[in-house]
């Protein structure tokens, strides 16, 4: 059955090339000119007989590559859903984060090339298990670029969850470990906020609970925080030690400078509202 099914496949998706002359007795197709039969043939392109019969349909340049443009239409629509489905797990409870990418980033921070280095160089970054410490000040773009980290590889079909330790102290028992099953699983974990969450014993040893959960997963996890390196670097007491030090032994920390863009965005969409209806700014005709 093996060697049936090698000349089947052999003779069926020739391109033409072993094709003789006395071909020209076949039904050829009007665009394109190829003959729609042609013979089987054995290795050496020597004819044969299968099954009683001396020849077999063939699909011409046309009709393959219409096979072709289906093909990709098919895992295009493949890829979508499955970017889709990953996108909804990662970004679960804030969907607006789906929209941030590095092609519409206007962030001017030389961080900003750190981090979309580590998307394009992500295969390495998980074989050895390297991570991003993204601390700043307020409104200077960390989750934002985490979240165009994330973007970028769910578009290669890597699965990413990006969430704050708060959903997970928040969660019923069932929902929690579900998320501590989510942390060790996926390829990416971003934690985002960090340090936001109630500063209680209790959100400690939640905080531990997920930070070591991934450091035994042995998987690539990017923190952003408004926390100072200084702070990360000088626990104030046993509890917080123990998360600090998993996360800065997990994660290479990474400065974003400068001013919160939160005022300028700010600006920008009162402008465009004042556009919108008609409102003139003061000063201006």
């Amino acid at each position: 059955m093996e060697e049936i099914r090698k000349i089947i496949m052999m003779t069926s998706d020739a391109s033409g090339e072993n094709l003789e002359n006395d071909n020209q007795q076949f039904a050829v197709c009007s665009v394109c000119g190829e003959p729609l039969q042609d013979f089987f043939r054995d290795r050496a392109g020597n004819r044969v007989t299968f099954m009683g019969h001396s020849t077999h349909p063939r699909r011409c340049a046309c009709q393959r590559a219409e096979d072709e443009a289906k093909a990709a239409e098919h895992e295009h629509e493949r890829h979508m859903s499955t970017v889709d489905r990953l996108s909804s797990i990662c970004f679960a409870g804030n969907p607006a984060m789906r929209e941030l990418t590095f092609e519409e980033s206007k962030l001017d921070n030389p961080a900003v090339v750190i981090c979309r280095k580590y998307a394009e160089g992500w295969e390495k970054a998980k074989a050895e298990n390297l991570g991003m410490l993204l601390w700043g000040d307020v409104g200077t773009g960390k989750s934002y670029m985490a979240a165009s980290i994330a973007n970028a590889l769910l578009q290669q079909e890597v699965s990413v969850r990006m969430l704050n330790l708060s959903d997970v102290m928040n969660a019923t028992f069932e929902s929690r470990e579900e998320l501590l099953r989510a942390v060790r699983q996926c390829s990416l974990l971003i934690i985002d906020d960090y340090g936001m969450e109630r500063d209680t014993e209790f959100g400690n040893e939640i905080a531990f609970q997920v930070i070591d959960a991934r450091y035994q997963s042995r998987k690539p996890l990017i923190v952003t925080t408004n926390l100072s390196l200084n702070t990360l670097t000088s626990p104030k007491d046993t509890d917080h030690k123990r998360v600090y030090d998993r996360i800065l032994e997990m994660c290479s920390p990474v400065h974003f400078e400068g001013g919160s863009l939160r005022p300028g965005i700010r600006k920008r969409k009162m402008d465009r509202l004042g556009e919108i209806l008609g409102i003139k700014k003061e000063g201006k005709e």
